[in-house]
């Protein structure tokens, strides 16, 4: 990506933020919206929770610790069945709605026209991130690490906002996948979400 970490974490923020939302709406009665901003919140402590293993890494090892990264929040998952249904998942979530209309109607076509615009908002954000401080220390960070320290740059503050934002953004998408399938499962931490 933009800092140019190569990070399998993503499919675990996805989870996270996906059971987040799910465990808020079923188990504690939560509206569907503020579900949707918790597995968010979840994503991106995720995120500097991931960062923390791989902070003097480097390369491969960073994709590595990533990886058992996602490992270890599927077994977390499956160790705490009460909460979260375990292998067996957790149904029954409601849809999101705007007022007394369900996102779920027409085939839920409202699920459609809802990512659509926030996918528009998503990319009008990244690209103001992108032309931001933030952004080109980002991009300066993954062209020529060294040069970038030696003017300044902190590499452990940035990566750590990149990954605790990214987790956000990948918290949130797991949010909303679970509620337009109205189930949060195990299959949430599947690599195969890596290639959508």
């Amino acid at each position: 990506g933009i800092s140019g970490i190569f990070n399998f974490a993503h499919v675990g923020f996805f989870g996270l933020g996906g059971y987040a939302a799910a465990i808020s709406v079923v188990s504690w009665g939560w509206d569907a919206w503020a579900g949707l901003l918790l597995g968010g919140a979840v994503g991106s402590a995720a995120g500097a929770l991931a960062y923390l293993p791989v902070v003097r890494m480097r390369g491969i090892y960073i994709a590595l610790i990533t990886f058992v990264f996602v490992q270890l929040c599927y077994y977390l998952i499956l160790a705490v069945p009460g909460l979260t249904g375990g292998s067996s998942g957790l149904p029954g979530l409601r849809s999101l709605g705007i007022g007394s209309f369900s996102l779920h109607e027409f085939g839920g076509l409202g699920y459609l026209w809802l990512v659509g615009f926030a996918v528009a908002l998503l990319l009008i954000a990244l690209d103001s991130v992108l032309r931001s401080s933030f952004g080109r220390s980002l991009v300066a960070l993954r062209d020529n690490e060294q040069f970038a320290v030696s003017r300044g740059i902190s590499r452990v503050r940035q990566q750590m906002l990149a990954f605790v934002l990214s987790g956000g953004i990948a918290g949130v998408s797991g949010a909303l996948y679970v509620s337009y399938f109205r189930v949060a499962d195990t299959s949430l931490f599947s690599f195969g979400f890596v290639t959508l």
